[in-house]
């Protein structure tokens, strides 16, 4: 008797243990179920928030071109959308000169004119769909006669259909994986099917970005940046050698009802042309009071800026009272350019040192009423006020 009630007490702790055990393993299942769902959200979410190579295009404004709601493209319409690329604007009909009377005709006379297309192209067929393979080729000349740009070259091509094209397809098939514009992968590229205008968008933003279109010779766009933005934030690109803090920087907003980010300032103008800026970031944060002429600083920034002659005197007399010496060295943080509900705005990174000073306040002209104070050595990030045209030209700093 008393050994059945050990054997009876043996397996009633064997079966509370077992349910425990039970327990304890829908509990950890459930809690891996909750943790994989949030994950999975939360990587919705972020692939939701990054940009798609359509919304690129949207926010370049390039899409007007699309006529219809064909899933494929025109040649009329990837001839225009390449040319205002190239000229990196949305509205390259604001600087033709062609005088025909058909806006089509007027288009493929840039075309022709600037050798952005075999002189053949367009003849009696301008509305049918473009192939892949004549995009790439339109891509190419248009690179290589209006950008000026070098056609680069590889051996190392994996494309099982490369040897079915001519020659001069393969010459800018051969670019277009050199500069990663298209991937090289053993795969077919189908480049004789008509292309359509999602792979047409995907083709056209990275040919901007790894081209560095947007942007001048000299800079060059973060690809692999770029391609994780969060299209929150509000701009469509990032450059190398500008610190993460100068993009993370929140705007400066005065009117919410009027504000426009980067995106919509460029949407709504075309393009913003930075051309004359770095002259005379130069001037105003590059001083020294032993070789400052009020005459000669006031004819090189004063047509670019608000300030008046006597505002100048001011500060030229402060430059030197003080005996101000400082070195700088001034990045446009591109694209940034928004509208604070009031006034347009530019970001600058400025990395300066003062060399020389009898005053840590106001050691540049636009501190001038603001009491501002500066260590000895530092990288600041600045919105100035700026003046727009109609244009998109940044016309002089308020």
């Amino acid at each position: 008797m008393e050994k059945d009630n050990i054997k009876n007490n043996i397996k009633k702790k064997d079966t509370k243990s077992t349910n425990k055990k039970f327990v304890f393993i829908v509990i950890l299942v459930i809690i891996l179920c909750a943790l994989l769902t949030l994950f999975a959200i939360k990587s919705k979410n972020d692939k939701a928030n990054i940009y798609s190579y359509d919304d690129y295009m949207d926010i370049l404004g390039f899409t007007k071109y699309f006529t219809d709601d064909s899933e494929y493209v025109k040649k009329i319409e990837a001839i225009k959308i390449i040319l205002c690329v190239a000229s990196n604007t949305n509205d390259l009909q604001k600087y033709q000169y062609s005088t025909k009377e058909n806006e089509d005709d007027r288009w493929i006379d840039i075309a022709y004119d600037f050798n952005a297309a075999p002189n053949y192209y367009f003849d009696n067929n301008k509305d049918a769909n473009i192939s892949l393979v004549d995009t790439i080729e339109l891509l190419g000349m248009t690179k290589e006669n209006v950008l000026k740009k070098e056609i680069s070259d590889t051996e190392d091509i994996k494309l099982t259909d490369y040897n079915e094209y001519y020659d001069y397809y393969q010459k800018y098939i051969k670019d277009m994986i050199a500069t990663g514009v298209i991937d090289n992968k053993e795969e077919n590229l189908n480049g004789y099917e008509d292309i359509t205008k999602s792979k047409f968008n995907e083709i056209l933003v990275r040919y901007m970005f790894k081209n560095n279109i947007l942007v001048r010779e000299e800079e060059k766009i973060d690809y692999d940046k770029t391609m994780k933005l969060d299209k929150t934030k509000g701009y469509p690109f990032v450059l190398e050698g500008i610190d993460d803090s100068s993009y993370n920087k929140k705007y400066e907003v005065v009117n919410q009802d009027n504000f426009l980010t980067p995106n919509e300032v460029y949407k709504k103008f075309g393009r913003v042309s930075y051309n004359t800026l770095d002259f005379y970031l130069e001037k105003i944060l590059n001083i020294d009071y032993e070789t400052i002429d009020e005459n000669i600083f006031y004819n090189n920034i004063g047509f670019l800026s608000k300030y008046t002659k006597d505002e100048i005197t001011e500060y030229v007399k402060y430059v030197k009272d003080n005996k101000i010496k400082v070195s700088s060295e001034a990045k446009i943080v591109k694209p940034i350019v928004y509208f604070d509900g009031e006034n347009y705005r530019l970001r600058v990174q400025i990395n300066y040192e003062i060399l020389n000073s009898d005053t840590d306040k106001n050691i540049f002209l636009f501190d001038k009423g603001l009491n501002k104070k500066y260590s000895k050595k530092d990288t600041i990030c600045l919105d100035l006020k700026i003046d727009v045209n109609d244009t998109g030209f940044i016309s002089k700093f308020i």
